[in-house]
């Protein structure tokens, strides 16, 4: 059997949102592309790739442990253009 470390990114990552600030959530990166992907049968399989590929890139982009939720969305919308266009328009539209 193999396991799989990962960090606990919530007590590491704080998500700047205008004049508020709060701890980073993969669960809600992971729901708003999943809602983006209904149209697969295996959307889950498939958000579940996209937000880890998502959280990568937050992570090479962080700075003093901080990113804005502007960067987020970009990074989103960037990574799910290359991925499927319906889905970033989808994302663009709802958020």
């Amino acid at each position: 059997m193999t396991t799989q470390e990962s960090y606990c990114l919530s007590s590491l990552l704080l998500v700047k949102h205008q004049k508020k600030i709060e701890a980073f959530n993969s669960e809600k990166i992971f729901l708003s592309i999943y809602q983006v992907l209904d149209h697969f049968k295996d959307a889950i399989d498939r958000a579940s790739y996209l937000t880890k590929i998502v959280t990568n890139k937050i992570l090479s982009q962080v700075s003093d442990s901080q990113i804005a939720s502007n960067e987020i969305f970009n990074i989103i919308v960037i990574t799910l253009s290359r991925y499927d266009k319906l889905a970033a328009k989808k994302y663009s539209a709802n958020h």
